[in-house]
């Protein structure tokens, strides 16, 4: 009989000293550790989850700090429990001295601890990219920023999965000091127990046992002895299996009986010195018999017929592409996204790849990241591109059929892929960042995440028929940034503004990439600049300059101090952002609107600007500000059929607004860690609503928080 026995390579010591104590003649163990030097996230998961033994997973804090091991770990230990074949031994880990660091999760605090660590990793790695100018070291890095985008969301939820596991966990501590009894009781190998250990082949010969490491100081849990259990194996479909199993004696193992072909339609045991020629055939029968089971069998045999062609072939695209549909077919995402990591370590193509991510971001709903990856895979071979311009065509047609203004309430009819030999994957549409101190400027478009609006909800003036040019300032970053995506995605004509340059172009290139129908113009400009905003403005294209919609979005908070020891040069740069750019800009832009008798303000105000809190004082006063010259605005302009309107949200994540306020300190500004916050992406959908309502409406102020916010300074911080 075999474990297998999965560790961090951090623990070798650990899982040694483990094996020593357990290895018995008739009980053998088997190494999975993550390869340090491959770099291919997700197989030390992948070779968990298709294990037909039971399997032992050595959990400790360098484990649960580690790409190679957390990658894709979190459906694997879902599916291993699910089959009961999983048990888990918690371990002490170790840090960089050799000393132990307790490895706990039994409450919330110290979940959010790994939460915590796993965030600060992703974004350290986000802010390293953005300062790395090579570009084979970038797309290195994104290959890590994408093993660990994951898990921030996921380790949460594999900490509470193994708290909720009951009697499939066992500690270090009660094992060692019950001389590993419960081990063998837990696998109904009682009868092994009075057995001498048989050390590692690796190991010399001794007469001695291994030395039990010692754990963290703390007192020993009793141990609860179960009733034992059969050894765990994977439930077989005798219709599946190559051969009949048959009784062995100990050390005869015969060779199996030839199978009728009827017997074995999926599978062809072939021996170690098969020729390649035999070898090739069983694997196009093997492929066929795939191809036939991912047509006409059900979900559940299609899915087990293609986990035993990529068990038996594993670097072989095709099965590999074959268990991806298969997942897809069946919801299942996690797992579609895990072959899809596993393909590009294997050499996917990359226009492939971004192939494919498109049709895994359609079956999810995510339309315009779809497009975006088809775009993308298209202008990569632009030779081959013939059957992804007909998914391009297929959804730009249907997105034309939607009015501009109302969400995507119901999707298109999703084509079933191509046969599995033939899907094509993309490269992951990026990330959003989570957190909450800074905006990382990326290619990929964020996904708009409006509520649905009905056809009698939709606004007849602003439909299908009219497209706004919509002038954002700060739109580099967080709501700014997440505003001019929507605003994009539903074909309206885009003016960035902001001071940087190299994010506007960037900016520029993507939203045309990702919404194709619409078009983008930017202007590099800082707003406190009173001459500057006057001469960029009158600079504009004639086709621009009927700006339909203003969103003054550039603001921004310096300091958190009493009003005694406030920074001067704080506050002015608050005054000058906040309140003077406004007026600057709205000044050089309301003019054309009064003339045309159209046009809609949009100011973002804040949370700040209804209730003042303890520090905030400037910050709060031209937030204050914002608000009183919302509705001063709207008094004199309400006349010449101009709407304003203000949103007022509290505290948001994916924005730069911690991170300015603490002047770049990012372990202060990590204030979001704690609870849910409201994403950047709300606020978009707000101001998207805003403006899309019948000219007959105009939405005064809209005051947001998340749901654990009540006020500004009085938050439900338990966790998110």
């Amino acid at each position: 009989m075999t474990h297998h026995l999965a560790y961090c390579s951090a623990n070798s010591d650990v899982a040694e000293a483990l094996i020593g104590h357990l290895s018995r003649k008739d009980l053998l163990f088997n190494r999975i550790t993550p390869d340090p030097s491959a770099q291919t996230f997700g197989q030390f998961a992948e070779n968990l989850m298709y294990q037909s033994d039971p399997v032992v997973l050595l959990l400790t804090d360098n484990l649960l700090k580690d790409e190679g091991c957390m990658a894709g770990l979190y459906p694997a230990i879902q599916s291993l429990l699910a089959r009961e074949q999983l048990l888990v031994i918690t371990a002490a880990g170790k840090d960089e001295a050799g000393s132990h660091v307790p490895t706990e999760y039994d409450r919330v605090v110290h979940v959010m601890k790994y939460m915590n660590f796993w965030q600060g990793k992703y974004l350290n790695l986000v802010e390293t990219m953005r300062q790395t100018d090579s570009e084979s070291e970038r797309q290195a890095m994104y290959k890590q920023m994408e093993a660990a985008s994951a898990i921030p969301g996921q380790i949460g939820d594999l900490l509470t999965l193994l708290m909720n596991a009951g009697n499939q966990t066992l500690d270090w501590d009660a094992l060692t000091a019950n001389r590993f009894e419960p081990y063998f009781q837990y696998f109904g190998l009682y009868e092994l127990f009075a057995e001498p250990p048989v050390y590692p082949a690796s190991e010399p010969a001794t007469t001695d046992e291994p030395e039990i490491l010692p754990q963290a100081d703390k007192p020993v849990p009793p141990v609860v002895f179960h009733q034992p259990i059969a050894p765990v194996r994977l439930p077989e479909d005798d219709a599946l299996l190559p051969f009949e199993e048959e009784e062995l004696d100990a050390g005869n193992v015969p060779e199996p009986a030839p199978a009728e072909p009827e017997d074995k339609p999926f599978f062809v045991e072939s021996s170690p010195a098969a020729p390649l020629a035999d070898l090739q055939e069983e694997r196009d029968a093997l492929l066929e018999a795939v191809h036939e089971g991912l047509a006409h069998h059900t979900d559940e045999v299609a899915l087990a017929l293609c986990q035993d062609a990529v068990e038996r072939f594993p670097e072989d695209q095709a099965f590999r592409l074959a268990l991806l549909k298969a997942y897809l077919k069946q919801g299942d995402f996690g797992n579609a996204n895990m072959q899809l990591t596993i393909l590009r370590d294997i050499g996917l193509p990359e226009r492939d790849a971004f192939d494919l991510t498109g049709d895994i971001r359609e079956a999810q709903g995510n339309l315009d990241e779809a497009l975006y990856c088809w775009i993308h895979a298209a202008q990569l071979a632009p030779d081959r591109s013939d059957p992804i311009q007909q998914k391009i065509d297929r959804l730009q047609e249907w997105k034309r059929s939607i009015p501009a203004g109302t969400a995507e309430a119901v999707a298109p009819e999703v084509s079933e892929p191509a046969e599995a030999a033939e899907v094509h994957v993309p490269e992951p549409a990026e990330p959003d960042s989570t957190e909450a101190n800074m905006s990382v400027s990326v290619d990929a478009p964020r996904q708009p995440d409006p509520e649905p609006i009905t056809q009698q909800e939709r606004s007849p003036e602003k439909g299908a028929h009219t497209r706004l040019t919509v002038f954002i300032t700060g739109a580099t970053s967080g709501i700014g940034r997440a505003t001019a995506e929507q605003f994009a995605a539903y074909g309206h004509r885009i003016i960035l503004v902001g001071r940087r340059l190299d994010r506007l172009e960037q900016m520029q290139e993507s939203l045309q990439a990702s919404a194709p129908a619409g078009e983008v113009w930017i202007l590099q400009l800082d707003v406190r600049d009173r001459e500057a905003v006057a001469g960029a403005v009158q600079s504009l294209p004639v086709s621009w300059q009927d700006i339909d919609v203003l969103i003054n979005n550039a603001g921004l908070a310096k300091g958190l101090d009493p009003i005694h020891e406030g920074s001067l040069d704080h506050w002015d740069t608050m005054i000058d952002t906040n309140i003077k750019g406004l007026l600057y800009v709205t000044r050089a832009i309301a003019p054309g609107m009064v003339s045309r008798k159209k046009g809609h303000i949009v100011n973002i105000g804040s949370s700040a600007g209804k209730e003042v809190y303890p520090k905030g004082n400037v910050y709060c006063a031209t937030k204050f500000a914002v608000d009183a010259l919302s509705r001063g605005m709207r008094l004199d302009l309400h006349e010449h059929n101009i709407r304003v309107s203000q949103v007022s949200p509290g505290h948001v994540e994916d924005t730069e607004f911690a991170f300015n306020r603490f002047d770049g300190d990012t372990e202060r500004a990590r204030i979001y860690e704690d609870f849910q916050p409201l994403k950047a992406v709300d606020v978009a959908n707000a101001i998207y609503f805003m403006v899309t309502q019948p000219e007959r409406v105009n939405i005064q102020d809209m005051w947001m928080y998340s749901s654990q916010q009540a006020a500004s300074t009085i938050i439900n911080r338990s966790g998110r």
